[in-house]
């Protein structure tokens, strides 16, 4: 409201200011204000829960690459020989005079199929006491500690999602290595591409030394490592054992699942006796199927047909600040599995995986699954 006073000629004006507001517009003004603050909560809750499951997606990754990186490294050393390490090593590994060792490169069955212990180099050195690779559809039978003395065998056939594989290799010279004669014109002595134990002791490289960091007992320099998937109060741990560990010892947590298919390559059908045309051979050169470890055992050369292994993990992990979240159950409800459908052809490189199983009631944990195809280069015998 305005007033007009004249007061000695001048004109005044006084108004009459509007003091709060109206009903209307205060609950106008605080309906803004809720929807504000309920985009702004919502807003932070979904960039909340988008840190955390990326958080928790990265560690999920990392687990994973500390698995495959483990596989790999020991799929890559299975089955060498160091054929300068000794004179019984270069016999096992070089002397194509033999039958049974051209027909190891070959791999003609007709000449390989009386002793399979043998059908590889390291087989043959060790008299078939210790083999590149050896798996099974679940856990290997007695002890859980490998042996350098005798070939393991498998608890049973029955196809699993938890499975066991191990491998061996030389991994460092002889003990005696000073102590050989030299070669046969009396000028040298052997001359290994391996270092000897004495020198990996101050090194930080891992060779000379278990799945589990222990120092290599074998004097030959012989190493069997063996890795399985365990439960420890409802979590799954990534594990290993070998000749050189009397004991398993976990080595990381949150694998649910491990289970592998091995990549067969054909063997050679030349017969014996007949000189084998090695520019023709496929093996070695071509994989015919992916199979389970108890199928393995009905191939024409067993384990000496295997070129590469195909790894399969399911991962689980709880957010890294250790919380239990319910969020990770509502967007994941079923978690996926290693399995494979049933009915398929699953001896195929694309055999499908079986459906997305339900999540245990009360996990919480976000799963995925990762698969890798891992060669074993000391293997593939090519021409």
């Amino acid at each position: 409201m305005v007033y007009s006073i004249n007061r000695g000629g001048m004109k005044m004006k006084s108004v009459k200011k509007q003091k709060g507001l109206s009903l209307i517009e205060l609950m106008v003004a605080m309906g803004l204000g809720v929807l504000l603050l309920m985009a702004l909560t919502t807003l932070f809750i979904t960039a909340n829960e988008s840190s955390k499951r990326r958080s928790t997606s990265e560690n999920l990754d990392e687990v994973a690459r500390q698995v495959m990186e483990r596989l790999s490294h020991d799929l890559h050393e299975a089955g060498y020989l160091d054929p300068f390490s000794s004179a019984s090593a270069a016999k096992s590994a070089l002397d194509l005079e033999d039958p049974h060792i051209l027909a190891i490169y070959a791999r003609q069955k007709d000449n390989l199929t009386g002793n399979l212990k043998e059908a590889t180099t390291l087989g043959k050195f060790t008299n078939g006491q210790v083999v590149p690779l050896l798996g099974c559809n679940g856990d290997f039978s007695g002890s859980s500690r490998p042996s350098l003395t005798q070939l393991a065998t498998c608890d049973g056939n029955t196809l699993q999602v938890r499975q066991s594989i191990q491998m061996g290799y030389q991994t460092v010279t002889p003990d005696n290595l000073k102590n050989q004669t030299p070669s046969a014109d009396g000028k040298q002595r052997p001359s290994p591409s391996l270092t000897s134990k004495e020198q990996e002791k101050s090194s930080l490289s891992g060779a000379g030394k278990d799945c589990i960091g222990r120092d290599v007992e074998d004097a030959r320099g012989l190493v069997v490592n063996r890795y399985s998937v365990r439960i420890n109060n409802g979590i799954g741990n990534f594990g290993c054992s070998s000749s050189a560990a009397r004991e398993w010892q976990s080595i990381i947590e949150g694998v649910e699942e491990m289970s592998f298919r091995y990549l067969i390559t054909p063997a050679n059908n030349t017969p014996a006796g007949e000189t084998v045309n090695m520019s023709e051979s496929t093996s070695g050169r071509e994989v015919l199927k992916y199979l389970p470890a108890s199928k393995v055992e009905d191939e024409d050369l067993k384990w000496a047909s295997v070129v590469g292994v195909e790894v399969c993990l399911i991962v689980a992990v709880e957010p890294t600040d250790r919380t239990r979240e319910a969020f990770f159950a509502k967007v994941q409800p079923n978690v996926p599995t290693c399995a494979r459908q049933a009915g398929i052809n699953a001896t195929a490189a694309e055999a499908p995986f079986a459906a997305d199983i339900a999540r245990p009631e009360g996990n919480s944990r976000l799963y995925k699954r990762y698969v890798q195809v891992i060669s074993m280069p000391n293997s593939l015998y090519l021409p």
